[in-house]
Parts: structure tokens; sequence; C-alpha cells
């Protein structure tokens, strides 16, 4: 077994529980997989998603859920069972974890996705990216941009970058949820603008600060939406 580092805080949201949980399991299986390989995989796309402890999205179709790792050439296929090789052109972003395995980068991983994703799922995704809740802050605006900028330096075509671009556009940093982000997104198909997320207003009676979901300040419209995280 992995003795995995990460420290849970005492007030870790049930988010963060759940996808630290999803994140232990799915690093003892990339741990099994590499000890069979000659070579260290660097673990991308849907499995580096559980690596990062990242919400994963809507998927096109049903997938199979293997392993995933990115190659450069097809020479690197292995067919290894129960592991998927994901040929790509880009520029291979990495990250460490728990000292155990490698995987892509958030923001490499983010534009891999882009090949499965529908356009509203990749900025779903890049939303999930960067939550405000600081255990799951994964990236940023500014370093997604970064990354797409030094892929349209590439001297091959890489697929999903101009999909990343458009997307980037509707992306917004600090939200809460991806039924929000998919709200969100709703509202502005139908031509109503985009809102605010996560705007502060101040509860005249108790002086507390409550986050509205998102809202039309001008207009003073709020919008909330109530999951299943309300039930109880």
């Amino acid at each position: 077994m992995v003795a995995c580092a990460w420290v849970a805080d005492v007030n870790e949201s049930k988010q963060s529980k759940e996808l630290r949980r999803i994140r232990d399991e799915v690093l003892q299986e990339c741990v099994d997989g590499q000890a069979k390989m000659h070579t260290p995989p660097v673990f991308c796309r849907m499995t580096a998603l559980a690596l990062l402890a990242i919400e994963r999205p809507r998927m096109r179709g049903r997938r199979e859920m293997r392993l995933e790792r990115v190659i450069a050439t097809a020479n690197e296929h292995h067919g290894l069972a129960g592991i998927r090789d994901v040929r790509w052109a880009g520029v291979i972003q990495t990250h460490i974890v728990e000292d155990a395995v490698c995987c892509t980068s958030p923001e490499c991983t983010w534009v891999m996705m882009a090949r499965v994703l529908s356009p509203t799922e990749l900025v779903v995704l890049a939303d999930s990216m960067m939550r405000r809740d600081p255990q799951l802050k994964r990236t940023s605006v500014e370093r997604l941009e970064t990354y797409l900028d030094r892929l349209g330096e590439c001297p091959v075509k890489v697929w999903g970058l101009r999909a990343c671009r458009s997307a980037l556009r509707l992306v917004r940093e600090n939200t809460d949820s991806s039924m929000e982000s998919r709200v969100r997104l709703v509202l502005e198909s139908y031509g109503l603008g985009a809102p605010e997320v996560n705007h502060p207003v101040v509860n005249p009676h108790t002086g507390r600060f409550m986050y509205l979901d998102m809202a039309y300040i001008d207009l003073k419209i709020a919008i909330e939406y109530d999951g299943q995280f309300h039930a109880d």
C-alpha cells in the first residue's frame, strides 16, 4: 500500500473528502500498474483528474474506466491490459503525486480532455479546477492561458487547442459546484449575460457575509442552485 501524505483538515468539505478517497484508490491502482512497466508512465486524462483530486466531468457516451497514460509516439505503445495509451503531440507538463506516481498537470490534463468532452463540460471542468475552496483549487485562468500560449508555439497542431481557447472565455474562478457552473452556462446560452459568481452580500440582521451562487448585481437578482447538499 502507498503511504499517503495528504492530511485532512478539520474543516475539510464533503466534496474534498470524497475526492481524496477516490484519489487514494486510483493512486494505489497506478502504483500497481506502473510496477508492471519498464519505464515509469505519465498518467493522464481521467486518471490524472482522480490523482489531482479534481471532480470528473460528464463524459460523452459510456466509457470503460481504465488507467490512462500519455505517449508521444506510436512506438511507445505497450498494450498492457488495464491501461489505455493516449497519443499527445503537445507539451507535456507533469505533476508528482505523493512521491509515488507522475501524472499530467491540471493545465495539460484540461486540454487533453477536450477530445472527449462537450464544449459545456470543458468549461465545467476548468471551473472545477479553480474552486473557491482552497483545498480544491488546482490552477488559475492565468496558468491555463500561459499553457495554451505554449501549445500555440508547438511546431505541430495540438488537438483541442481551439476548443480550449473558446471555452476559456466562459470559465470563472472561485465557483463552488459543477451544477452551479452548468446553470450559469444555461443562463448565458439564452442571452442573459454572465452573472457574477459567489457575489458577497451582508445580512443586515446578523452582519454576516453570505455568498450568492450567481448574481446580476445591477438588476438585484440572485440565483441559487440548491442541490442535495441542502437536504441535511
